[in-house]
């Protein structure tokens, strides 16, 4: 299976004119899993680039339409050129009170719609000293996966990224060993994809996807600079 290198931009400052020319100082990912995640006014602009470097959104609304100032739909996210979506990121859950229940409206509604997706789980320093680390993810997987099969998720093309919430931004990463049990708990229990997020830079890189239980990353803010992210594709195994 090939590796997957997504990039998160969040809510970075990049003009549409900045993000194009990210995209044009890049190398050829050629036939290798690259996507970036892009703040909602620039997914048009980058959606269908010549690098075939798929572009997704970074959140949605699990209503289809109604008054929800500020929010976006999956058929406008559709509409603009996704071709996936962040859900249930550590930032979304911790920093603006996003519940497993609200989470699992959004994933029940990207498969209604067919849009692929992301899912982010993971446990706090708390929990993680507490040992809830496996309870933790377990319900975040259970309660977004509830009554979907497992067939309808790999036809969708879901993958999930574990973010140990404690390593996020912190410019620490969670030791190789640390990343395989949690990655290899959620195989068994659901057989996807599993990506590591969690203060991902250039120097942890190589290590990180060269671990036969780390099927990918899904980088933040070292993915902005486009000599480094450009460093990382060039790194990333053809498969």
């Amino acid at each position: 299976m090939k590796k997957i290198l997504i990039a998160n931009w969040k809510m970075c400052n990049k003009s549409a004119a900045e993000a194009l020319n990210f995209l044009n100082v890049l190398p050829s990912p050629q036939k290798k899993d690259v996507r970036i995640a892009v703040p909602f006014t620039l997914i048009r602009e980058m959606a269908g680039n010549s690098l075939k470097i798929r572009i997704g959104g970074q959140n949605m609304h699990s209503y289809a339409e109604g008054a929800f100032t500020g929010e976006i739909s999956c058929m406008q996210l559709c509409d603009a050129g996704a071709d996936f979506v962040i859900l249930g990121h550590s930032e979304r859950r911790h920093l603006l009170g996003e519940t497993n229940e609200f989470i699992q409206g959004k994933v029940e509604r990207a498969v209604v719609e067919g849009l692929s997706f992301v899912l982010c789980v993971g446990e706090t320093l708390e929990e993680r000293e507490l040992g809830e680390t496996f309870d933790i993810i377990q319900s975040q997987l259970d309660s977004a996966f509830e009554d979907l099969s497992e067939e309808q998720l790999k036809t969708l093309g879901v993958l999930i990224a574990y973010e140990p919430v404690w390593a996020i931004g912190s410019g620490k990463s969670a030791e190789i060993s640390q990343i395989c049990k949690v990655h290899d708990f959620i195989k068994e229990k659901y057989p996807l994809p599993v990506l590591y997020g969690g203060s991902v830079t250039l120097e942890n890189f190589e290590k990180l996807i060269q671990a036969s239980s780390i099927d990918g990353v899904l980088v933040g803010g070292a993915s902005l600079g486009a000599a480094t992210f450009g460093q990382m594709i060039q790194l990333l195994p053809e498969g």
